[in-house]
């Protein structure tokens, strides 16, 4: 055995769940314990692509050696002739080892690690962090008690499955209520759970991530969504931003009921560092007045602080977020119309809108131009294509794979052809290459669930620590429902295919995992026909129907052949618009600055000369026996204007730099009369090296 390959494997799937984890969760701001049970489980479901390919690799080269033996056997009991010799010869297999064997106890050792931490983590560890999180209780042990009674009905609801499943076995007088027994029923209970969860979340992702990878090539429909983004979007920030002022009002007047000597000012003190950094100045600090605290009729209790922290946490962590989704969408909508109004562009050069974003080299607006006009769209396209296959092959598999005379699923007949062949490199990568699209298409419907802004998955580390336990908690239990449903598919699960077990060599995780003929309503009904389901699930996908029940619900959805989703389109495009010409004032502005100031340090420098030049005139009278008194007021006029009027001379050179030529006389002589210094060298100076275009202000 090489543990190369097995070693390479655990790196590449350890940094990637990092770099994911990264990317949608915060690990500087969250808790240790967060991010080391979300990273587990998304490690552990993330290795099964790589792990399973490997066990079936070996079960096919086992099972080569078990053909092996009997042949040998039968030469050693039956004497065979030359001619009969020579053609057992040819058709003996030729049992090759495997290029990334496992041998030994590693693979039924490596099972049960992440069999066992899983469970633990989602049935145990995942739904009590969760519910610990987001506890307003200000001690470990109140959110401990408030994690347990939060759970308490999710827990119920598992032992109500377990004592159903437990009272049919006991009602099989055939059947035996012992450890193992129990055991499988457990395991049952639990892989029927993610079954059923597997069938929702996989045929939704089947159909929907070649759809999204085709609209990623229409830039015309993707900025139609975003309009619509835009607008249902401005209507939850406005509610965000509403929430979050209500909720700071009533820390605010719990600060001013709650004195510095009360008990209870350590708990807000508590709640007021998760409020917003800008908001905590107009909390009041309960120590303005000297009179010592009388207890009464109190608005606020300890109990009624409790629910406040946990709706400051909740809401506070909405509010920013939404102001983060929102300056991504912006960001994006001006992109597309930039790449929308570069379509026509003769000259094939990208232009942006903001001209403090232009600043790149000629020959890199020209690539950008290619990549985003040309070679984008069309390499979607194709990427559409392929998993469009890819999602057709699984259907078609999913839907027959419970057929053995004759085999229909795709996936059987590619495992049947390299394991006849002996080439177990390929069986890795016909196996890797199927789970890890099943398990993308999985996940990335986890990723796209948005519920009621409870679980909210979003990138740029904006997801919470909730939704990022509730993910981990998905995974954890999605994963071995992926395997099962893989093995089955291609055939390596005698019992729920209706083979032998004799004919094929099992895979470690089904001798781990075992079967279902414990519960026959299981192993002969539900885990046979189910997959069908997911054929049913793909169609409502394709014609969107949960989209138009939603929309009738009154859940607005995007759809682009209804007219309410078109006035939610307009609404949404007038906002990037009026979005678009605040940030342009803002740049104008800027530069307006930059401009003024230039021009006032030039207007500066001048005046410097001059006063050298006025020095050696005064030198000039020095010699020429004038006073002191008559030199003094020859520099007053300048030094004042120098030292005093600073200030003044810039707002004077950005009027006269900005105004009309007609109206410079005009300030310059009310500057003058006001300030008693004689500009005309500067006015002359500045209309001369500036040449100004009449109406400037009128795009203003």
């Amino acid at each position: 055995m090489s543990p190369v390959p097995f070693a390479l494997e655990f790196i590449c799937v350890f940094f990637v769940t990092l770099i994911i984890l990264h990317q949608y969760g915060d690990l500087r701001k969250q808790h240790v314990l967060v991010t080391l049970a979300v990273f587990i489980s998304w490690f552990f479901s993330f290795l099964i692509v790589f792990i399973l390919p490997l066990d079936v690799s070996n079960s096919c080269y086992l099972e080569c050696l078990k053909r092996s033996n009997s042949t040998n056997m039968l030469k050693n009991i039956y004497p065979l002739t030359r001619t009969d010799f020579e053609k057992q010869r040819d058709e003996k297999p030729i049992c090759f080892v495997p290029w990334s064997y496992v041998s030994g106890d590693l693979l039924p050792y490596l099972w049960r690690v992440i069999y066992w931490s899983s469970q633990l983590l989602s049935w145990i560890i995942l739904p009590m962090m969760q519910s610990y999180v987001y506890a307003g209780s200000f001690t470990v042990w109140g959110k401990i008690k408030t994690a347990l009674y939060e759970n308490a009905i999710w827990y119920g609801s598992y032992l109500v499955i377990f004592g159903a499943l437990l009272i049919y076995v006991a009602l099989k007088p055939e059947l035996a209520i012992n450890s193992d027994s129990l055991k499988l029923i457990g395991i049952t209970a639990s892989n029927t759970w993610g079954l059923l969860l597997l069938v929702l979340l996989l045929g939704y992702g089947l159909v929907e991530l070649p759809r999204t990878s085709w609209n990623m090539s229409q830039s015309d429909l993707r900025l139609e969504h975003t309009y619509f983004k835009v607008s249902k979007l401005s209507t939850s920030k406005e509610d965000a931003d509403e929430e979050l002022a209500d909720t700071l009002n009533q820390v605010k007047k719990a600060s001013e009921e709650i004195k510095y000597n009360s008990n209870l000012r350590k708990h807000l003190d508590v709640i007021i560092k998760k409020c917003p950094e800008s908001s905590v100045a107009l909390f009041c600090k309960g120590n303005d007045d000297f009179l010592d605290y009388k207890a009464g009729n109190l608005e606020f209790n300890e109990k009624a602080l409790v629910n406040l922290h946990k709706k400051v946490m909740v809401i506070t962590q909405r509010a920013h977020r939404t102001h983060v989704q929102w300056n991504a969408l912006l960001k994006l909508a001006f992109y597309l119309e930039d790449v929308e109004r570069n379509k026509s562009n003769t000259d094939k050069k990208f232009k942006l809108s903001f001209s403090e974003y232009t600043q790149k080299s000629i020959l890199a607006m020209r690539l950008l131009w290619f990549w985003e006009i040309i070679i984008k769209p069309w390499m979607f396209r194709v990427l559409s294509l392929l998993l469009l296959t890819l999602s057709i092959c699984l259907v078609w598999s999913e839907s027959t794979f419970f057929m053995t005379e004759p085999v229909l699923s795709i996936f059987t007949h590619l495992i049947n052809i390299t394991k006849h062949n002996y080439l177990y490199f390929q069986i890795e990568v016909v196996s890797c290459v199927t789970i890890a699209y099943m398990c993308i298409c999985t996940y990335y419907t986890v990723f796209k669930i948005k519920i009621f802004n409870f679980y909210y998955f979003e990138p740029h580390h904006e997801t919470d620590a909730n939704s990022l336990l509730f993910s981990g908690l998905l995974f954890c239990r999605l994963t071995y429902a992926i395997c099962l449903n893989f093995l089955a598919m291609i055939h390596m699960d005698g019992h729920v295919t209706g083979r032998s077990g004799t004919k094929i060599s099992e895979t470690y995780f089904t001798q781990f995992m075992g079967h279902m003929d414990l519960l026959s309503f299981i192993a002969k009904g539900f885990n046979l026909y189910y997959p069908i389901i997911v054929l049913l699930v793909c169609v409502c996908t394709f014609f969107s129907i949960g989209n138009r029940l939603l929309h009738c619900l009154g859940i607005q959805q995007f759809l682009s052949d209804d007219d309410f989703s078109a006035d939610f389109v307009r609404e949404g495009k007038e906002i990037v618009r009026r979005e678009k010409r605040k940030i342009e004032r803002q740049i104008n502005g800027k530069n307006w600055s930059a401009r003024s100031k230039a021009v006032s340090d030039r207007y500066v420098g001048e005046k410097s000369l001059e006063h050298t030049e006025n020095n050696s005139d005064d030198s000039i009278l020095e010699t020429s026996n004038l006073s002191s008194k008559t030199r003094l007021n020859v520099n007053k006029p300048m030094l004042y204007s120098k030292l005093n009027h600073s200030e003044d001379k810039v707002n004077l050179i950005s009027d006269i730099e900005y105004a009309p030529p007609e109206t410079n006389d005009r300030v310059v002589k009310g500057y003058q009369n006001i300030k008693g210094v004689s500009l005309s060298n500067v006015h002359s100076s500045v209309l001369s090296r500036s040449s100004v275009p009449r109406n400037i202000f009128d795009d203003a």
